[in-house]
């Protein structure tokens, strides 16, 4: 159902997976009704407070205005919304699409159903790129996800390696993240970066408090494999909010990356 939309890059596709069914619009800003518009904004609030009880007071959240540069994935189980995720084109550089992680939340915890929506996502916007390699970012604070963007993805800067040196690419698509996307949710943010690629107090809230979740270094989400859970926590402050960016490639040559078994074990997982 809907593989042929997905695959010539539709931009509303709707197919089934196992027992669920994954939507993805396409910058739907350019296309969709206001009153489209604001169904897609009622979902994902409505995903996000049920995932923790609380959702976020600006970007897509408030202003559906937001969206002309989003790819919206939404997964449901018998018609109940129960994930999404948010991509945002965030510009080009060498002539190649640069794609930012944004949002995710899920009501069905330890189900790999962000894993799955994100994959199916991925996979989403390489076809309509015809195949062509495209550079994808994330901010993250989390263990489980820095190792998932190093484990699953190509040329990634920072990975488990403490060892390596960013290339002038990383350097340039982070300082494009950091002059778009990370200025469209937190405006009054002063990025202080220190030739790396922390974004220090990030996560800290003028009241004090420290968003999406005040993890502990402790009780932060992590990765099956200590490796990435060490880098990761070496890197940043939970304390005072950090965060950490990075950078990657997705393209044909990630599907071979570990042999293939990281996409196997997505699409049996999820």
């Amino acid at each position: 159902m809907g593989y042929y939309d997905f695959f010539t890059g539709k931009d509303y596709v709707r197919i089934g997976f196992k027992d669920y069914f994954i939507e993805i619009f396409n910058h739907p800003g350019k296309w969709m009704t206001r009153q489209g518009l604001k169904e897609i904004q009622r979902r994902i609030v409505d995903i996000t407070f049920r995932s923790c009880g609380k959702h976020p007071t600006k970007g897509l959240y408030v202003d559906t205005g937001l969206m002309d540069d989003k790819i919206i994935g939404i997964c449901s189980n018998d018609s109940q919304d129960c994930a999404f995720n948010a991509m945002v084109s965030i510009g080009k550089y060498n002539n190649r699409k640069v794609v930012h992680t944004g949002p995710a939340y899920c009501t069905d915890e330890n189900k790999g159903l962000v894993v799955l929506l994100f994959f199916l996502t991925y996979q989403y916007i390489l076809f309509k790129n015809k195949l062509r390699t495209f550079y994808l970012t994330t901010i993250t604070h989390v263990p489980k996800v820095f190792g998932l963007m190093a484990q699953y993805f190509s040329n990634v800067y920072p990975n488990e390696n403490a060892k390596i040196t960013p290339k002038k690419e990383h350097i340039d698509i982070r300082d494009l993240l950091i002059n778009s996307y990370v200025k469209e949710i937190e405006p009054e943010y002063a990025a202080i970066i220190k030739n790396d690629f922390i974004l220090r107090r990030f996560r800290l809230q003028k009241d004090g408090s420290i968003v999406p979740f005040p993890h502990t270094a402790d009780d932060v989400p992590k990765h099956r494999n200590r490796i990435y859970n060490d880098r990761c926590l070496s890197m940043i402050d939970y304390t005072q909010g950090d965060a950490l960016i990075q950078v990657s490639e997705v393209g044909v040559k990630t599907y071979f990356k570990n042999y293939g078994k990281n996409i196997t074990r997505v699409l049996v997982r999820g």
